[in-house]
């Protein structure tokens, strides 16, 4: 009887795996891998460099439990030469010693100027963000300051920062491999 029972039962699992269409193995190996590209600093020579603007700076906060803080930039780029992914600049962040990038790709122009808009998070040591062309090359800069609120601080962007000021002079780690995309949902044509 009970080798009926351990025959029935092993039958059931591989009628359930040959439906599902997977092994026993590849059933808990998770979802598929996420696209990675990595992106590379546009390198210019002595003679010319990339360019950029902050036109518009603000500070936000939203409450997830704890506060986080977001420094928003846009303005304007303009490249030493054409550039389009996988070449990227990056808005970095700078506290107490430290520099911190997140990178985005250059989008596709054909002429060399290009308009940017995005966010960075930033922490109450933050002390200024800058657009950057590469880790060690600042091509504009906003200072932070602090302002104390019912439940901490607040930052709020206090103007424009020299690109050589003490505040931004230590390299901006930045990580320059991206995971894009994600698993395809069973059934979606158009995910891929």
């Amino acid at each position: 009887m009970r080798s009926s029972l351990r025959t029935i039962a092993l039958t059931l699992v591989a009628l359930a795996t040959a439906v599902a269409g997977t092994t026993p193995a590849a059933a808990g190996s998770g979802p598929p891998p996420y696209k990675v590209t990595y992106y590379k600093w546009l390198s210019c020579s002595d003679a010319t460099a990339s360019t950029a603007s902050i036109t518009y700076a603000q500070a936000h906060t939203t409450t997830e439990g704890v506060d986080v803080h977001w420094a928003e930039l846009h303005g304007a780029i303009t490249t030493c030469r054409p550039a389009d992914t996988p070449y990227a600049y990056a808005l970095a962040m700078y506290g107490n010693g430290y520099g911190s990038g997140e990178a985005f790709p250059y989008a596709y122009s054909n002429s060399l100027a290009m308009d940017y808009a995005n966010f960075i998070r930033i922490y109450p040591d933050v002390q200024a963000v800058c657009v950057i062309a590469n880790e060690t090359t600042r091509m504009a800069c906003v200072s932070v300051d602090w302002v104390p609120a019912e439940a901490g601080v607040l930052p709020v962007i206090g103007g424009p920062l020299p690109t050589d000021s003490p505040r931004v002079d230590v390299p901006a780690v930045t990580n320059l491999r991206v995971e894009t995309g994600g698993p395809v949902p069973p059934g979606c044509m158009k995910c891929g």
